[in-house]
């Protein structure tokens, strides 16, 4: 699970499934920008297609993250213990968000979006089983649906 999830040190419970075709949260870029001194800009619409509950972006610790609005409010611009910049927005609205950055880079920037459902896809019932001495927490990946998507601009 590293791979998918590499800012995490626990450990997940995993079973083999069925693949599913599930839709990926969505980013359409509004507007770029290039200041100076290397600092970009990037305005952009983001949306769960599946109306997800929890929305998270992920931006490497490579790309210094100098600004960032949720929606035109401020939101802090720090990174989280393995360096990358991560923001988390919960009960996310139908219609979405509007995100506002600005990185410090002339290259590309590689974002991960995540978006989290609760409970699992209804082909997935097959699958459901839990060792008899282990009981649901009320933690963001417990019975969870994420389906990511990796984008650049």
């Amino acid at each position: 699970m590293k791979a998918f999830f590499p800012e995490y040190e626990r450990n997940f419970l995993q079973a083999p499934t069925a693949g599913e075709s599930l839709l990926a949260p969505e980013a359409r870029i509004i507007e770029q920008t290039t200041g100076g001194e290397g600092v970009r800009g990037v305005r952009m619409r983001i949306t769960s297609l599946r109306a997800s509950a929890i929305l998270s972006l992920f931006i490497g610790r490579e790309i210094p993250v100098m600004k960032a609005t949720v929606n035109g409010k401020s939101v802090p611009a720090s990174r989280n213990s393995n360096g990358s910049w991560t923001l988390r927005y919960y009960a996310l609205p139908a219609d979405g968000i509007d995100l506002e950055l600005q990185v410090k880079t002339t290259g590309p920037v590689h974002m991960k979006l995540e978006d989290v459902s609760y409970g699992f896809p209804a082909t997935a019932a097959a699958y459901l089983g839990r060792p008899s001495d282990i009981v649901p927490a009320q933690i963001r990946f417990n019975d969870s649906t994420l389906v990511v998507r990796t984008l650049s601009f």
